[in-house]
């Protein structure tokens, strides 16, 4: 749809808080108003033009599935990590806008509307990793690649809490890289957290 490819290339241009309505509705020749008709909010509009920013991240999980078909637990666990700081980095207001946000709970709906509006992004996935790309809760993402990993060694109460704990480092390194722009480096970043996930499912 056109307003989310216009709202995506504003993003990148402007940086996700100076987007507007007004801006918006100036480069789509549009009204401010018929915006509305469409999206509930400036939020939704910007949430569906996140979820795009990072389209090219469930392609590269599509391409890494026969890799993990051969790999360890633990690796599939590390890659899905790895491609996800990847991305998150290069792009980490969005990240945190879409997973930390004041209406990340509205994610789940608009990542189904968004595959609606754009399936062929999905094409060539697994059943699999459709269901991790569709659930909207990073935590309830992350349990379900921890959970075979840890199965029979961790009672559930401390594999919900390795997952609490693996997030909320996640969520720390966005916060520096969002503080500290250019000068944190994404590989160190995706490093630190390769490390913390090595060690906290030693």
């Amino acid at each position: 749809m056109q307003l989310i490819r216009i709202t995506n290339e504003l993003i990148h241009r402007e940086g996700l808080g100076a987007v507007t309505i007004r801006k918006i509705a100036q480069e789509a020749g549009l009204n401010s108003a018929i915006l509305y008709k469409y999206f509930a909010d400036l939020d939704e509009l910007l949430m569906f033009a996140c979820v795009d920013i990072f389209k090219a991240y469930p392609r590269e999980l599509a391409q890494s599935e026969k890799r993990m078909e051969l790999a360890s637990p633990e690796k599939v666990y590390l890659i899905t990590w790895e491609l996800f700081c990847k991305h998150a980095f290069a792009y980490p207001e969005c990240m945190h806008h879409l997973f930390f946000g004041k209406h990340s709970d509205q994610l789940g709906h608009v990542v189904a509307d968004y595959y609606e509006l754009f399936p062929e992004q999905l094409a060539g996935m697994s059943d699999d990793l459709q269901v991790m790309i569709r659930t909207s809760k990073l935590r309830a993402r992350n349990l379900e690649v921890l959970r075979p990993l840890l199965r029979g060694r961790e009672p559930e109460a401390r594999l919900n809490l390795i997952n609490d704990l693996t997030v909320s480092f996640f969520h720390t390194l966005l916060l520096e890289k969002m503080s500290g722009g250019d000068a944190v480096d994404n590989g160190t970043q995706t490093a630190r957290m390769l490390e913390a996930c090595r060690l906290l499912i030693a």
